[in-house]
């Protein structure tokens, strides 16, 4: 799911339908809405001035953004669920996302706190947090803080991503392919 040769508006609809339904199995809705980070990120990069090449409308693009917003602020949905709601959402930075990770790194949860990370990935301003993360002994927090560091180039971390690149004591090999937390 997710993929941009199969996406189309009826498949929005779809995957909302699912993401929407209280009936639906949390891990489905979970999956449901990371299926809709691609497209979000292709129409947020691309626009919609050639609307050839983006395969939903402007519309359905801001009706998803708007539905992702309502449904992480509703607190009846499940974390797991609102989790991945912001992992697909952010791939097309909104003012929301700001507090919605700040809440979330503060928040005293584990889980947040890596979701969080790694959505400072996708939008800036958290150049402090990131250093402050690349020090958690979670390993999951700091591959996110690392991969975050490296995307927004904050040279103040170098020193810490130049000494795991020559570390002998890292497998290096658990770290690739990437995932989302």
């Amino acid at each position: 799911m997710g993929d941009l040769t199969v996406i189309n508006e009826e498949l929005v609809d779809v995957l909302l339908s699912v993401l929407r339904s209280g009936d639906e199995p949390k891990k489905l809705r979970a999956q449901a809405v990371i299926s809709l980070g691609p497209v979000l990120e292709h129409a947020d990069t691309d626009g919609f001035e050639e609307p050839d090449d983006v395969p939903i409308t402007e519309q359905t693009f801001h009706r998803i953004q708007e539905s992702l917003r309502r449904l992480y602020l509703d607190a009846d949905v499940p974390k797991e669920v609102r989790r991945r709601i912001l992992e697909a959402s952010v791939r097309a930075p909104e003012n929301w996302h700001q507090d919605a990770i700040r809440a979330a790194y503060s928040g005293g949860d584990e889980d947040w706190k890596l979701t969080a990370v790694f959505w400072m990935r996708w939008v800036r301003g958290f150049d402090d947090k990131i250093l402050e993360a690349l020090e958690d002994e979670n390993e999951e927090i700091h591959y996110q803080a690392v991969c975050a560091a490296g995307n927004w180039e904050i040279d103040s971390a170098w020193s810490h991503v130049a000494a795991l690149l020559t570390s002998k004591e890292i497998d290096k090999s658990c770290c690739w392919p990437p995932s989302t937390p």
